[in-house]
């Protein structure tokens, strides 16, 4: 086939999905000046059954210069789309807010500022170990009985899988793991700190490991090394000192327990998350304080009301097990900061066998 006939093949595709969104509009204004109650419950909010369906309805719509392939995940605010780019000609990935979040703003007369705000947020964070932002704006997304501009960012699509799920398949990680992992994620956040960017949900969900594969057999498909360390979703992030009188924001068994109390935010509480992070990772499980995952809520507001400090097993090895005690000191001001715990991971990275 010819460059001439792939740009025409390209574009009868490009034609024939615009005429495709065209026909959904028209469907769309049709149907503005009724109410469906199959679409709509008693309050006028979409149905979870109307909005499954129009997630699926998403799959090989054009939006933009964008392709929606399928939902990759969704999270309290957003959803995030594997997507082809036609502009840039690859895979990516699109996230925006999520269809019934886009129903509750505009019907509640807000601007999705929030997440205009973590586009920004994220678009100033283009360091080796943050996905890389490769565009953002506004899409048009029609939802029935109205249409509306909605925010978004596209960006590099990983090929990594998070942390909590190699910790849950893999167990215990070695050592040498261990540290690569969170020579990245404390490289990611010493820049975040450096922009005034507290994260506020540190949890093993949100880092993204690339491994390497095996290369022996006698592995039996254990992969062989860290490649590459993301750290993700800043849906929560603020300023330093941004708490208060706000709600705590974070995850259940990683939020530092001042904050709790009414204290403010700042590097230190990320710096505590981060090492009950590094405890699981050491030890294959979660932190005996934190329960076990499922309904371990009680048992982590039981240890925040307590007086004791969190439990480090004494199987951690020592160098290691004097860094994690620090790092999750209920006293804030006992915590090492970004720089220290990059030159102690550095060193100890040194030093591991293998290096």
């Amino acid at each position: 086939m010819s460059a001439l006939d792939a740009a025409m093949a390209v574009l009868l595709v490009v034609l024939l999905m615009a005429a495709s969104v065209l026909a959904g509009a028209l469907v769309v204004r049709r149907g503005r000046p009724h109410r469906d109650s199959r679409l709509l419950d008693p309050q006028g909010y979409l149905t979870p059954e109307t909005l499954a369906a129009m997630e699926r309805n998403l799959t090989g719509r054009l939006l933009g210069r964008y392709v929606l392939e399928g939902v990759l995940s969704t999270g309290g605010f957003g959803a995030i789309y594997r997507a082809i780019d036609l502009h840039r000609e690859t895979r990516v990935c699109l996230k925006m807010p999520r269809l019934d979040r886009i129903q509750q703003e505009v019907q509640g007369g807000s601007s999705f500022g929030t997440f205009i705000m973590e586009a920004k947020l994220r678009a100033k964070l283009q360091g080796d170990h943050h996905i890389q932002i490769y565009d953002r704006g506004f899409l048009l997304v029609l939802l029935p009985g109205f249409q509306v501009k909605v925010p978004f960012y596209s960006m590099e699509l990983f090929p990594g899988r998070n942390l909590g799920e190699i910790i849950r398949e893999q167990g215990k990680l070695p050592l040498e793991w261990v540290h690569q992992i969170f020579l990245g994620v404390l490289q990611a956040l010493k820049e975040a700190h450096l922009e005034g960017v507290i994260h506020h949900d540190l949890k093993p969900a949100n880092i993204l490991v690339e491994l390497a594969p095996a290369r022996r057999a006698s592995d039996r498909g254990r992969p062989d090394r860290v490649l590459r360390v993301k750290l993700i979703d800043f849906g929560l992030a603020g300023k330093p000192g941004s708490g208060g009188t706000e709600p705590v924001r974070g995850t259940l068994g990683y939020i530092a327990p001042e904050l709790f109390n009414g204290a403010t935010p700042g590097p230190e509480t990320d710096v505590f998350s981060l090492g009950v992070i590094f405890l699981e990772a050491m030890t294959g499980g979660r932190c005996q304080e934190a329960g076990d995952g499922r309904d371990g809520s009680s048992d982590w507001v039981s240890w925040v009301r307590g007086g004791r400090e969190l439990a480090v097993p004494a199987a951690v090895p020592a160098p290691e097990r004097d860094l994690v005690k620090r790092m999750v000191a209920r006293d804030p001001r006992c915590r090492p900061t970004t720089n220290e715990l990059l030159l102690r991971i550095r060193d100890r990275l040194h030093r591991s066998p293998g290096q």
